[in-house]
């Protein structure tokens, strides 16, 4: 029943169907035919392995998958049992928690560079390289820092592979806000 909840068919669907209908060979499918007739021959007594691959769905969706593969002999006969789980919640809890630790080392070297005996500028170049390094803000290899200044303008302090065009009209440009402190 697991089975069916997770490539959505019917039993009836699959009987004869060759294993590469579920578990497509390309984007990191598991080589069923090649990988079975290697571990059988190396290990004629049975044998265990566990892979990560991509299974597909019956209406043509893939999925990532873990599959536990168990082999096993008795009286001559080669038998085969695997367990399948999908693992699309724990690859994206994964690239959650990589991205968190991404975030927290480069909020720790931020820090870090506040603490240098560095002029401003170079603290904020600093920085402006940092968060470059940060894949969720850096969705390209560009970007600037502008600070206001004692008049009120905008000034261009930082800034990483903008355009020429770009570049001019950011210079220095007059404020349309004001900031206060109380």
């Amino acid at each position: 029943r697991s089975g069916e909840r997770m490539f959505d068919c019917n039993p009836e669907e699959l009987v004869g169907q060759p294993v590469a209908v579920l578990f497509p060979q390309h984007r990191g499918g598991i080589p069923w035919g090649d990988q079975l007739e290697q571990f059988n021959e190396h290990h004629p007594e049975g044998w265990s392995i566990t892979r990560e691959g991509v299974a597909r769905r019956s209406g043509g969706e893939e999925f990532p998958v873990e599959v536990s593969l168990t082999s096993w002999t008795n009286h001559g006969e080669r038998f085969f049992s695997a367990v399948v789980r999908d693992i699309s919640e724990r690859q994206m809890l994964e690239r959650r928690d990589l991205r968190a630790y991404i975030n927290r080392i480069a909020i720790s070297a931020l820090l870090e560079v506040a603490l240098e005996p560095l002029s401003l500028k170079r603290k904020l170049e600093v920085a402006m390289d940092i968060i470059q390094t940060v894949p969720r803000l850096a969705i390209q290899a560009k970007g600037s820092i502008m600070l206001v200044t004692e008049e009120g303008d905008l000034e261009l302090t930082v800034e990483r592979n903008l355009s020429k065009p770009l570049l001019e009209q950011c210079k220095c440009k007059p404020c349309d806000f004001s900031i206060v402190f109380h």
